[in-house]
């Protein structure tokens, strides 16, 4: 077979049959979000509009107590009289009118005002009846408000909504009966599902069930889409008609420019593939057999890069990236994610450094705590106990890492760094330690001070720093390695820490001599650390002067 045809074969079929999944994966996504958007932005619409319905009733209702309220209090009548006027004039409202009469129709009771209050709507003149009534001094004798409000006034909070072109809307019972419509041709259709529609019919179904939802007609686009909204307090719903092929119209228009967009590819890649020549072939071959290796952790190869043309170009940026992900493997095996970049690459510039073993070098370690964590933790949910963990962790390993510092371990919430002379003079590295800490008790007072932060304000900082000499190098197998110090001063450098008080910041004698004028002390003090056989002169740190 020419090679071609094994191009086609083995990149012209494969990209196209990609493309396509993609593309029809990309359809689906993009329908489900557009969907989804539509749907959303429907229910938005009608709940606005369930809710400024249920206002303008609510209005009514609550003027309709007050009168009732009044009627109760003899001495009140021109109160009475002013309200039931101030009724009439609300927007809507055909009639106003208290007589003396028996109720009639199914009732609910009203406790907070007492009485009976009814809502029914009469279809053929299109009003809610609305009927406050008190019983009286006796049993056959009772009071009614009647209050008439034309059903149509419901349509402006229906129409401001502004539907979508080729959609309708209206207000129904939960039963389907209509007590309003945008949609003049339907003003002699009485109610929802009345012509045997099988979507119409699953509305009024999930309205028995459901505050609100959307459903899809059959086809596709779907020739009908339905969404509805129960008004809230009521036994009516909101519910728009939509036309499918409107609402899917982008996925339409999508899908067409997908099918062009993957034929002009599949075109391009077709051309491209007869203007290949032979030595592409070799070049490929070569690089498979090359990207095996690689893949096996085999980076001893180079390929040549004398060529001017793409392929000695691709060629240099293979043996680039080979060296990169080299020194990439080494980082990630040597340090995982304990060490900030920048002092991985200083120390990667000391190969000598990364094999296992270590030397005796001359260091800053600084070891910081939270009082009171344990305490806090026993008292506080695991979920809580991580959060806040996290949170702190991650704004003292931002300061630790700006003064590059390296993380040996976590303990609780304690962390273990030190601050290694690896390309700097030891006494900047010992400033850089003192830097940090006074940098880490800032940034907790600011956790500390934000809304919401309880838990924090019940803990307080307290950070040990000593300068001494540990074996520094990679501790463990082989297999297993890890970056880190060993030495009484790691163990020294705890006492210090243990023997302080909450948000102080304590050096030993060896920091401070070698911090000279630089540092700022409160006071010094002789302290019996546990463990160490002679007192210790401990200094507690206010300031350092930045200047080198």
């Amino acid at each position: 077979m020419s090679l071609k045809r094994r191009f086609v074969f083995l990149l012209l079929l494969p990209v196209t049959g990609i493309l396509l999944i993609v593309g029809s994966g990309g359809l689906y996504y993009v329908q489900k979000y557009l969907l989804d958007q539509w749907t959303n932005s429907a229910q938005l619409k009608l709940e606005k509009v369930a809710h400024e319905i249920q206002m303008r009733l609510d209005e009514k209702l609550q003027l309709v107590d007050l009168i009732i309220c009044l009627e109760n209090l003899p001495s009140e009548s021109n109160s009475r009289d002013f309200l039931i006027d101030h009724l009439r004039q609300k927007v809507g409202v055909r009639s106003v009118e208290l007589r003396l009469d028996e109720p009639n129709g199914q009732v609910r009771q009203e406790p907070s005002t007492g009485g009976v209050l009814t809502m029914e709507p009469d279809f053929q003149e299109q009003v809610l009846e609305i009927v406050k009534t008190i019983p009286g001094e006796n049993e056959n004798a009772s009071k009614r408000l009647i209050v008439k409000v034309d059903l149509s006034t419901f349509l402006a909070q229906i129409q401001s909504m502004g539907l979508w072109k080729g959609s309708s809307a209206c207000l129904v019972t939960t039963g389907g009966y209509y007590l309003a419509h945008t949609d003049h041709s339907m003003h002699d259709t009485i109610a929802l599902g009345e012509s045997g529609d099988p979507l119409e019919k699953s509305v009024l179904k999930a309205m028995k069930n459901l505050g609100y939802g959307t459903l899809f007609g059959t086809g596709y686009p779907p020739d009908l889409v339905i969404s509805f909204y129960q008004v809230p307090s009521t036994e009516w719903y909101v519910v728009i008609f939509s036309k499918g092929g409107i609402i899917l119209e982008p996925i339409i228009r999508f899908a067409v420019y997908s099918v062009l967009g993957i034929i002009g590819f599949v075109g391009a890649i077709f051309l491209m593939i007869r203007s290949t020549t032979g030595s592409v072939a070799r070049s490929v071959e070569h690089l498979s057999s090359l990207a095996a290796r690689v893949a096996g952790g085999d980076y001893s190869e180079r390929l040549p890069a004398r060529q001017s043309d793409e392929i000695g170009h691709l060629n240099g940026r293979v043996n680039e990236m080979m060296e990169a992900l080299k020194q990439r493997d080494l980082i990630q095996s040597t340090f995982g994610r304990y060490i900030d970049p920048e002092i991985a690459a200083e120390l990667l510039n000391n190969p000598e450094s990364l094999y296992m073993g270590g030397e005796e070098k001359v260091v800053t370690i600084m070891m910081a705590d939270l009082i009171g964590f344990e305490e806090m933790a026993d008292k506080t949910q695991p979920e809580e106990v991580i959060a806040i963990l996290n949170e702190y962790l991650s704004a003292m390993i931002e300061v630790i890492s700006f003064y590059k510092g390296i993380i040996i371990d976590f303990f609780g919430a304690g962390i273990l760094v030190f601050f290694n002379g690896i390309t700097a003079n030891p006494k900047e590295r010992a400033a850089d330690a003192v830097k940090c800490a006074l940098e880490m008790r800032n940034r907790f007072q600011t956790l500390r001070g934000r809304d919401g932060a309880r838990q924090l304000q019940m803990l307080g900082i307290v950070t040990g720093i000593h300068t001494g000499a540990v074996i520094v190098g990679n501790i463990g197998a082989e297999t297993r390695t890890k970056y880190g110090i060993v030495g009484s001063a790691v163990n020294l450098t705890q006492r210090i820490k243990s023997s302080g008080a909450t948000g102080t910041i304590l050096i030993s004698e060896e920091t401070y001599q070698m911090l000279g004028q630089r540092v700022s002390v409160g006071g010094r003090t002789s302290a019996q650390l546990k463990g160490v056989e002679h007192p210790k002169t401990i200094y507690m740190v206010e300031s350092i002067d930045n200047q080198s």
